[in-house]
């Protein structure tokens, strides 16, 4: 390692502890990473990072090259990946989902550059998202778009997007609910709205779709020409 990167590094580890803090405290991973002869070493990774990918404070001062020297394709890809950036000369973005050859999946990345008084570029730093967490965002997104809440059945718009066989349709409402919110109060009206989807997943058990349309109503399509739609309603 180069006198002049460590003297770099030491530098950067006068980081103000509350930005160090707030950098740790984050889920995306930040890497910052000092540029020396078209060579890059690690110089700050945050506590994301780190987990993710393994580097440890003694790593830094290395290379791409040296702390991936078991897995020189590791190193090459992300050598050159960094390299198109400092050519860029500005910030640049990297598509996520990407495989990386370690195995592990890349989210979507921005590299920009960091200058000195004379203008030239001394580090690169890169911030990529978490493709986990952001498969774990897009999930609930699709479950709030579809489900109810607090039921955990399908939603209207379920209904109005997928609901397009026909079959015998049961719509199901609770008498007196609004007196039970008033008198009881609205935790244990929802209590009894868990407890009625409950049982209504009880009697419809054939992959009917069950749907929860606002306040105590209920929608089910049954699909399953066996049932008697008389003797089923009879079993609620």
């Amino acid at each position: 390692m180069v006198e002049g990167v460590e003297r770099m590094y030491n530098d950067l580890n006068e980081i103000p502890p509350l930005l160090t803090l707030a950098l740790d405290a984050i889920e995306d991973f930040v890497y910052v990473m000092h540029v020396h002869n078209d060579q890059f070493y690690y110089s700050y990774v945050n506590r994301s990072a780190a987990v993710f990918s393994g580097v440890r404070n003694e790593d830094i001062g290395k290379t791409f090259f040296e702390y991936y020297a078991k897995q020189p394709e590791m190193a090459h890809y992300l050598h050159n990946k960094y390299m198109k950036a400092l050519s860029a000369g500005q910030s640049t973005r990297f598509e996520d989902g990407n495989v990386l050859p370690n195995g592990n999946l890349s989210g979507e990345s921005i590299i920009s550059p960091l200058r000195g008084p004379d203008q030239r570029i001394t580090h690169l730093i890169c911030v990529t998202r978490d493709y986990t967490e952001r498969s774990r965002y897009e999930e609930k997104l699709k479950f709030y778009a579809y489900y109810d809440e607090l039921t955990h059945l399908f939603n209207r718009r379920f209904l109005y997007e997928y609901a397009i066989k026909s079959g015998t349709l049961f719509l199901l409402n609770i008498d007196n609910f609004k007196s039970i919110n008033d008198m009881m109060g609205h935790e244990n009206g929802d209590a009894l709205l868990i407890q009625v989807a409950a049982r209504i997943k009880q009697v419809f058990t054939d992959g009917e779709i069950i749907c929860r349309l606002g306040s105590d109503e209920f929608l089910v399509v049954c699909q399953n020409n066996e049932r008697l739609p008389q003797q089923t309603a009879q079993m609620m």
